[in-house]
């Protein structure tokens, strides 16, 4: 009789410790932010579209760069903001991204600056635009992730 009783709470007590354990890890997970997604996709589009224009003279998309750049930038403060641990990750890959020594956008501009008559190469355009699409898509992958999450689905 005492086994039969035992096995129930003992049962319970495992659900609810189950439970406890779900639900933490769910506080713990970055919530979805449209805006950071929405910033991502949009800054790897511009970011694409100035490199398409690298080999043009850096002085006639002066103002397209460093707009961009200040926007970037902004993305990776947001994203250092938001916390926690997926977002360090993608605040990581903006840091890469602005850094004018990163191998990155803010690489590709400090470069283009400074070439001779301020123009890039074809195959330096095609390989940079390689690079940041990559990198642009893994900070829209870890959004993208976090919406999967918090909806449900995937």
């Amino acid at each position: 009789m005492m086994n039969s009783l035992r096995l129930p709470i003992h049962i319970l007590w495992i659900f609810g410790l189950a439970f406890m354990v779900l639900a933490g890890c769910e506080r713990l997970a970055d919530p979805y932010s449209a805006e950071a997604y929405k910033q991502a996709t949009s800054l790897k589009a511009r970011s694409l579209a100035l490199v398409a224009k690298g080999t043009e003279p850096y002085s006639k998309h002066e103002q397209m760069a460093d707009a961009l750049l200040i926007d970037a930038a902004s993305a990776f403060e947001f994203a250092k903001g938001r916390g926690k641990e997926a977002s360090q990750t993608a605040a990581k890959q903006w840091a890469i991204i602005v850094d004018p020594n990163g191998g990155s956008l803010g690489d590709f501009v400090a470069q283009w600056r400074k070439a001779p008559n301020q123009r890039m190469g074809q195959f330096f355009v095609d390989e940079f635009s390689e690079i940041l699409s990559v990198q642009f898509d893994r900070i829209i992958e870890l959004e993208t992730g976090r919406r999967s999450t918090s909806s449900g689905e995937g």
